[in-house]
């Protein structure tokens, strides 16, 4: 893996944002600083098997550029599992498509999930996951020579205090790399992360401990850095979707231009018309950037760009879409 500086920096997992799709263009228009990808988790279903939609994140496409094979080795899968024999099958099948490492989803904080016991939700019972790690790494089948396992967690579901127990558990198992973004389930991305737990952490585990929470723009990685210099991965998730240039900035590179950004969008707009049936599902799908990519802008001339942002989140179709896009680049230059 590359790294920068000492310091990794990856993309978090965003469901339903950071897929192939979006993650081929970003690499190709941003490659600078970012040395791995995780993918939006992985449902491993009760019977053993992962959703074939799924599997477009991880498998070969036919026909796939060289640049794409070089990408998909700098992915790390993210699996949604509840049981040590999802966990394990899981762990064995990504072995055998050359996979070294796994992700266990333990910070998802949809109440939908939650409420089934995945992400989040396995935060709840700290014996019950405890027993689920003593079932996987005392698995025969467990591939601990070949696939390692991380985690990425959040602090509990109600009391930040919740996470002595929970890191207690973690520091008993073989666990490669803990990533924690430091707030409950509840908060969701509420309020500020609590970095005096996260400090706090540090000080009682010997394991790789990665940050992840609100690092948005390069002042906000500075800052981090100086509180925590020890601190060797930084995942950031909706910093860069924000703002596909951020790692490069952060770096020391340039910071993002106009016409790199409508590259970035036509071309993410060309992916996703690729797979998608219809203008609604484009439209929502390019609505749903633009939540993170409106901060971007700031008000020029009088006009708030929220009022711009909102006539392009509310486009019926994409002339609306259009129109309500170039007025708002005709405010460009973006926030500084």
């Amino acid at each position: 893996m590359h790294e920068t500086d000492g310091v990794i920096y990856s993309m978090a997992p965003m469901e339903g944002i950071g897929t192939c799709y979006y993650r081929r263009v970003h690499r190709r228009l941003f490659p600078e600083g970012i040395s791995r990808y995780y993918t939006p988790f992985l449902s491993v279903y009760p019977n053993l098997a992962f959703k074939k939609r799924d599997l477009r994140e991880i498998m070969p496409r036919e026909g796939e550029a060289p640049e794409e094979t070089a990408l998909r080795r700098l992915l790390v899968p993210q699996i949604m599992a509840k049981t040590a024999p999802e966990i394990v099958w899981a762990a064995r099948k990504l072995k055998t498509l050359g996979f070294g490492e796994i992700n266990l989803n333990l910070g998802c904080p949809s109440g939908t999930v939650v409420r089934k016991g995945g992400g989040a939700g396995m935060l709840a019972d700290p014996a019950r996951l405890d027993a689920l790690f003593d079932g996987v790494f005392s698995d025969p089948d467990f591939p601990g020579d070949g696939v390692r396992l991380s985690v990425k967690t959040r602090l509990g579901l109600r009391d930040p205090e919740e996470f002595d127990e929970i890191l207690a558990v973690f520091n008993r198992y073989p666990i490669c790399e803990i990533i924690l973004h430091p707030r409950v389930q509840e908060e969701y991305y509420s309020g500020k992360p609590h970095r005096d737990l996260f400090a706090r952490t540090l000080e009682r585990t010997d394991k790789p401990l990665a940050y992840n929470g609100d690092l948005f723009t390069p002042e906000d990685v500075s800052g981090f850095r100086r509180a925590f210099p020890g601190v060797k991965h930084l995942m950031l998730g909706r910093g860069i979707v924000a703002n596909p240039a951020l790692v490069r900035e952060i770096c020391g590179g340039p910071p993002l231009t106009l016409s790199e950004f409508r590259t970035f969008l036509r071309e993410i707009t060309k992916e996703y018309t690729a797979i998608l049936d219809n203008e609604q599902q484009l439209l929502l799908k390019l609505k749903e950037l633009w939540y993170y990519m409106g901060t971007l802008f700031a008000a020029e001339d009088g006009v708030p760009p929220e009022r711009l942002i909102r006539n392009l989140r509310t486009a019926k179709n994409m002339g609306e879409y259009r129109n309500a896009m170039r007025a708002l680049f005709e405010r460009w230059p973006k926030k500084t």
